[in-house]
């Protein structure tokens, strides 16, 4: 009986500790830099081209050698901390979805971050097909959310 009241006391602690914790991880920046396969190198950050494009999986713009294809592309996501920090419950969540059909593409939790003395940290994930379709970039932690567009397209 004592074990179920000490924990049911301590439980508030834990839980409002925890939710200290993942304030003190901030969503700075989202980049998308798409994997150039005859190159094998990525792009710059796709999102801040005034004039990106993609067409049959050939994308144009800025920085872009004439002739690349591209069939994935790298997501980037920038969190600072003002101290160094260890987050293991989930901080952020990543979402990719089709504009048209308002379907998943893409879904991650983010969880398990570890910032050291720098104060910053990125973390990365691969996203893989639809490159036909245009989509819609989401991270959304409980404080901000940055939204980015990709237009991609196929067809005549």
């Amino acid at each position: 009986m004592h074990k179920l009241i000490f924990t049911l006391l301590l439980f508030p602690l834990v839980s409002y500790a925890d939710k200290r914790n993942t304030d003190s991880v901030y969503l700075e920046k989202l980049s998308v830099h798409l994997f150039l396969e005859k190159s094998g190198v990525f792009s710059k950050d796709i999102t801040v081209s005034k004039e990106f494009m993609t067409h049959n999986y050939s994308p144009d713009g800025e920085g872009i050698p004439e002739g690349e294809i591209f069939h994935s592309y790298l997501v980037k996501i920038l969190f600072s901390s003002d101290k160094e920090i260890f987050v293991p419950s989930n901080v952020a969540t990543l979402k990719v979805i089709n504009r048209n059909d308002k379907k998943v593409i893409f879904n991650k939790t983010i969880s398990g971050i570890y910032i050291g003395p720098e104060r910053a940290i990125y973390k990365s994930f691969l996203v893989s097909g639809n490159e036909c379709k245009y989509q819609i970039l989401t991270v959304s932690t409980k404080e901000k959310t940055i939204k980015k567009q990709l237009p991609f397209h196929c067809g005549e």
